[in-house]
This record gives C-alpha cells, structure tokens and sequence, in this order.
C-alpha cells in the first residue's frame, strides 16, 4: 500500500493504458508498449507515467527495443527523456535517457517499476518501444543481445598486446589485435580503409569508406590476419565481398550514423592470428583507457609499413562540443577519443578501424574511426562511431542476410 501513496505523492501514478495512450497502468504478465503515436513522432508536451506491475514475489525485467529522443543539449541536460523508477531498490530513480542512448535492461528490486516519458514544445522523434516481462526472484539471466556476434573466444588475442602509453603511437605487437582487417581497392590494390572482424564472415567499418563508388562489392578486397600492409604474410587471408550494407540514415554532410557492413565470400579460418572482437552494449565511461589501430598516415605523411596502435582515453561528449573544440558537430552517436593536447591521434588510412576498450579481461569495440579536423592537432581529438548504439542494427542485418 505505501508503495502506491509514495508514487502518489511523486505524481507518477496514471489511469489505465489505451491505445497510442499516454502512460497508464500495465498489470499483465509480459507486454510491449511505446511512446505515444510510435513509430511516429511523438507529441510535444507529453508527461506519460508507465505503472509497471507484475505478480508479488517476483521481479519486472525490463528492456527497449527501439529509442530515438530529442537529443540533450550542448549542457547536457534532457528535455525529451525517459525516467525509470523503482522505488524497493538502493536508488529509487534510477536514472534518465535521451537522445539515442538506450536505456540498459533493467530487473527490478521488487514487483514494481514506474517508466515516465516526458517531452517539451520543441522537436519531436520517434519515441521509444519497450518490453517487460515477469521474472522470478532468484533466476534472472538477462538477455544477450548480442548472442550471435560475441563468440565465446571474441576480445581475447593470443598475443596480448603491448599496451603502451606512448605519444605518437607504437608498432603493434603482431596477432595482439586479431580481428583487424584491412579494406584494399581491388581496382588498385592498396590500402583504403580499416575494419574489424565481428563474426566470421562480417566486417564492421565506416560509411564513409564505402559511399558513392566506393559501395560497390566488386571494387573491395578484405585482408584478415594481415600485419604488413602491403608485404604477404603467412598468417593472412584474403576474400572478396557479397555484399556492401551502409546505414540507412548515414548523412554524408555529419558523419552521423558512421557505420557499415561487409559480407565477405566465406568465412574465416580463426587462428592466433585472426579472431572477432566484441560487441558492446554497455558504454565506457570518460577517461576509460582505449586503444585505436590501423595502417593509417604517420608523422612522415605516409601510410604505415605495419599495423599501429595509439592509446587514446575517451573525453565526455561536453567536452568535445566546446566552442573551442568541435562547437556541437559531435552527435549522440559518436565518441570522442584522444589527448587535449594532441600529438596521438588516428588519421587518414585509419577511417573504418576499430577504437577497442578492455572490459572483463575482453576488448570490446568502442568505436569507429569516423573524422577529425587535421590529425593529431590541440583540441581536435579524433571522433568514432559509437558502436553501443547500433548493437540492435548489427545484429538485424546479421540475421536478414545470413
């Protein structure tokens, strides 16, 4: 009882939910609901409380299928957002979303949550869709979204890496980042682009590698195992590509939604040398040690003889967006990685690579390499596709063209 009179006294209680309703009481055992009018924009001033109640001795499993807010402000402050709230549990408001940051999965602390949804006057998106369920006390696994991408060895190399916090970069130790691929132009055989091993026969990049007639299958060679650049190695295995999947909404003018697929012609062969790296549905905080790697230019202005690494720790999204800095062109959906200072930085021939965290003794894939003003300059670190927010896309692609 004092659970409804404490929501009460929040405000947070609503009547029951209808169709393209704004929030309301949800009592089944498991069910599906949504923004009003998803998958259309929803309306503005919007202050909608989702009441979500299972049956006692068990827990709400929680989790959104799809989210796209109003992004925050420069201050970092939300004015679309989406709250949850649980009132059994060590702290009861659990925390707030906007923009494209989807909110984890949550399991509650008891049979009860509230999800609020709220909007301003200002510009509208498409909302949210989420899903509970009950789950019993005691016997909750969460499930893996990214099941079919994370293999069990993923982000663990045979060769650890060197890890070094050199200005400038370093040679990398070879096999120590085994799902490093380079992107060669059959047309005339040199290096273009970077990418990274996530399945055996998929390859995550950069829109901007393969736009215009660039997204041709035929025009692409993919080297996996490769430790020189343009020397044979033994340990490397070439093959062409079936298939070229940009990101639908990838603007060319922003570099927003800077991610690519590449289906190649067969599968892998996994060795020491060649593995996937893992795919992250979690974020890395600010200042979170990362490592970037490629082939790209050095300081002589040529591309690199063998494969590089840079230590790069990742500065909060405010930050980056100074007016100092890149003046707000760093969106939701990317990452900002590197030294105020400059001095180590990725560059050209890096665009497409992966910028890896390590989490749990694996590396994940934090990043891609998306843009940057100049290469390692003051102010201007590099900027990466932030690859948490496009796990549900990944995995989507993966299973319509299997």
């Amino acid at each position: 009882m004092w659970l409804i009179v404490a929501l009460s006294l929040l405000g947070l209680i609503s009547s029951p939910v209808g169709a393209q309703s704004c929030g309301g009481a949800l009592t089944a055992s498991s069910a599906t609901f949504s923004s009003p009018n998803y998958p259309s924009r929803y309306p503005n001033n919007q202050n909608c409380q989702y009441d979500i109640r299972v049956a006692s001795g068990h827990k709400v499993m929680l989790t959104f299928n799809s989210f796209e807010l109003q992004d925050a402000s420069w201050s970092g402050a939300c004015t679309d957002y989406v709250e949850i709230y649980d009132l059994f549990a060590s702290n009861y408001d659990v925390g707030r979303w906007c923009g494209h940051d989807k909110p984890p999965a949550y399991l509650s602390a008891s049979n009860s949550i509230l999800v609020r949804f709220v909007s301003d006057g200002a510009t509208r998106r498409t909302g949210f869709s989420a899903t509970y369920w009950t789950a019993t006390s005691g016997s909750v696994t969460t499930p893996d979204t990214t099941a079919e991408i994370n293999s069990a060895s993923c982000g663990t190399p045979d060769f650890a890496p060197y890890l070094t916090r050199i200005i400038g970069g370093t040679a990398a130790r070879q096999g120590s980042w085994p799902w490093q691929v380079s992107l060669k132009d059959s047309y005339n055989g040199g290096h273009v682009c970077g990418g990274s091993l996530i399945a055996p026969n998929w390859v995550l990049t950069a829109s901007h590698c393969v736009e215009t007639s660039y997204n041709n299958p035929s025009r692409w060679t993919v080297r996996v195992g490769s430790h020189t650049r343009e020397s044979t190695d033994s340990t490397q295995q070439d093959f062409s590509v079936s298939r070229i999947i940009m990101h639908e909404n990838y603007n060319m003018a922003s570099l927003d939604n800077d991610i690519a697929l590449m289906k190649l012609s067969g599968s892998v062969t996994p060795s020491s040398y060649i593995d996937t790296v893992c795919v992250p549905d979690f974020t890395f905080s600010t200042g979170t040690e990362c490592y970037v790697t490629g082939w790209g230019t050095t300081g002589s202005g040529s591309l690199a003889t063998t494969l590089q690494q840079a230590n790069v720790p990742i500065i909060a999204r405010s930050t980056c967006n100074l007016a100092s800095w890149y003046g707000g062109a760093v969106t939701s959906n990317m990452i900002c990685a590197g030294h105020a200072m400059g001095e180590i930085d990725s560059c050209q021939g890096d665009s497409g690579g992966p910028l890896v965290c390590s989490s749990g003794g694996k590396w994940y894939q934090a990043g891609i390499v998306s843009w940057g003003y100049g290469c390692a300059q003051p102010n201007r670190p590099g900027v990466y596709t932030n690859v948490k927010n496009y796990v549900q896309w990944i995995q989507d692609k993966l299973q319509q063209y299997s």
